[in-house]
Formats: structure tokens, sequence, C-alpha cells
């Protein structure tokens, strides 16, 4: 997990924070901004993989899969033609259903 500090944030140290990044150049604030966004990243990523370990997800996915088999599902492109995901939706759809296969053996 990122480094974080195990001290409860006051007021104060946010309105510090606050204060020192309006003080920022525009390239020195795009830095900031780029480096915020990699460390909230790495956060959810790995809160996400804690959930997966744990079984949190699972009744989730489970839903997912009976909610497919079902025929309870559209494809995104049904949905909103206009978006164009590429090749994710490609990749997202040969997961899903390798997953389907590897269930259904149970």
């Amino acid at each position: 997990m990122p480094k974080r500090g195990g001290e409860k944030m006051t007021t104060r140290t946010v309105q510090d924070l606050q204060f020192a990044v309006s003080q920022l150049s525009a390239h020195e604030l795009a830095r900031f901004r780029a480096w915020f966004e990699e460390f909230e990243a790495k956060i959810w990523d790995e809160k996400f993989e804690e959930d997966v370990k744990s079984g949190k997800l699972e009744h989730l996915a489970e839903q997912a899969i009976a909610d497919l088999r079902a025929g309870n599902c559209k494809e995104l492109y049904d949905i909103s033609p206009t978006l164009n995901f590429g090749n994710d939706i490609k990749i997202c759809q040969e997961m899903f259903n390798s997953l389907l296969t590897e269930t259904s053996s149970c």
C-alpha cells in the first residue's frame, strides 16, 4: 500500500496542504496532479485486490454470471453505440467468457 501517515489528519493539516497546492506553479501543479492520480490509483487497486482476496466481491461476480446466463445483460455498444471502447470490450468479453467456462464446471 502506498505510504500514508498513521496519524489522524487535522483540519489544520488539510488547510496547510490546500494552501501549499494553491501556491504551486502550473508546471508544479501538473506534476503534483500526475503524482496524486497515480497515488490514488494505487490505493484503489490495492483495496480492490484486498476485497477480491477476502471474498467481498464474490457475490457480485456470482450475480453477474447469473444475470448473463439468464439473458439479463446487454452489450455495451448496444446500450450506447456512440461510445468507442475499441479493443477493451473484446478483451473484457474474452476474460468474462473464460470466467464462465471456468465456473460452468462447478
